[in-house]
């Protein structure tokens, strides 16, 4: 059988940037701030102080942490926004595939005529015009 002799909750706030000394979302240069006021401190440095990789002090292995996750922002944080010219664009598409399609039934057929009213010093004008047969 197996027991449980020891259980461990961990409380935060969702925070999943350990470069966030301040916690409000986002890796920035109030962080580095609060980082360079707790340079130094060896042990019981907390996150808050500039601790970004949890091992009670502040030195350079946590300037590393923030340099890397700076202008991050949490995962909570961010969310995305769609393009309004995807949704135009499939609105459009829509509605041209909506529109019933007219069909020309018959031949097509080619007439000319010779156009009396318009005439050039060489001759007369051809005029062609294209008739559907509907």
């Amino acid at each position: 059988m197996y027991g449980v002799n020891n259980v461990m909750l961990q409380v935060g706030t969702g925070n999943s940037l350990p470069g966030d000394f301040d916690g409000n979302g986002m890796v920035d240069a109030a962080d580095l701030a609060s980082w360079r006021a707790g340079f130094g401190k060896v042990g019981g440095a907390s996150h808050s102080q500039g601790d970004a990789d949890a091992d009670l002090d502040v030195d350079g292995a946590d300037f590393l942490v923030w340099q890397r996750q700076l202008g991050s922002f949490a995962a909570g944080e961010s969310s995305s926004i769609p393009e309004p010219t995807t949704g135009f664009m499939l609105l459009l598409g829509m509605a041209a595939i909506s529109f019933p399609r007219r069909k020309v039934r018959g031949a097509m057929r080619t007439v000319v005529s010779v156009n009396s009213e318009f005439q050039s010093p060489r001759g007369y004008f051809l005029t062609q015009a294209i008739v559907s047969e509907i």
